[in-house]
């Protein structure tokens, strides 16, 4: 009996493996955050952040790297913080929107297949300035931030939330935000969807 155990275990080691592919989909976010560099009452300029932009082009040469996605689609996105005029953020958030492909462009080979959209948020209410009250309880006044940075999707009209906010508390509310937060909410860049492709080996039945 021991024998014939020996033999069936020697038997099911030799045996032959075979692969077994599944795809799943990914997205993969590539931020590019952008700084003050300068200002004017008429307009401000704003630069790349070098650090962060070395972190993009490392998440970059990741994807360009990694030999088991391909990528299906890309969106490439901006938005601004709420100090500029709309006329402003609008120049603004087109230019940034350009940069974050110009730069993506230059490290990933696009090809044509690869679907192309583009998504200018501006203010990032929702996005960038709630979720990070939320995440902080000891925010001064932050119950009231979370409900004046709070728009109904369905809801129309005038968007009052900038003059709200600098209003409030006699533009105490505002400092808050500005000191803490803006920074984040001036950027560029992508969400890549990819199809990953997992190899997983299995041993073929006996």
């Amino acid at each position: 009996m021991k024998k014939f155990l020996h033999i069936l275990l020697a038997i099911i080691a030799t045996l032959p493996v075979i692969a077994q592919n599944r795809v799943v989909e990914e997205r993969i976010v590539v931020d590019i955050p952008f700084h003050v560099a300068k200002s004017s009452e008429s307009d401000i300029h704003y630069g790349l952040d070098s650090m962060s932009l070395v972190r993009a082009y490392q998440d970059l040469d990741r994807i360009k790297n990694d030999t088991t996605i391909t990528i299906k689609k890309i969106l490439f996105y901006s938005s601004v913080s709420p100090e500029g005029s709309l006329d402003l953020n609008s120049r603004l958030s087109k230019r940034r929107i350009a940069t974050a492909e110009r730069i993506i462009r230059s490290k990933l080979n696009i090809t044509d297949s690869v679907e192309i959209s583009y998504k200018e948020r501006y203010i990032p209410w929702h996005e960038v300035l709630i979720p990070a009250l939320e995440a902080n309880k000891s925010v001064p006044y932050r119950d009231e931030l979370i409900k004046l940075a709070y728009r109904n999707p369905n809801e129309t009209g005038p968007d009052t939330r900038v003059r709200r906010l600098r209003t409030a508390e006699g533009g105490a509310m505002w400092e808050v935000v500005r000191d803490r937060y803006f920074e984040y909410m001036r950027k560029g860049g992508a969400i890549i969807t990819v199809d990953r492709t997992i190899y997983e080996k299995v041993e073929q039945p006996i």
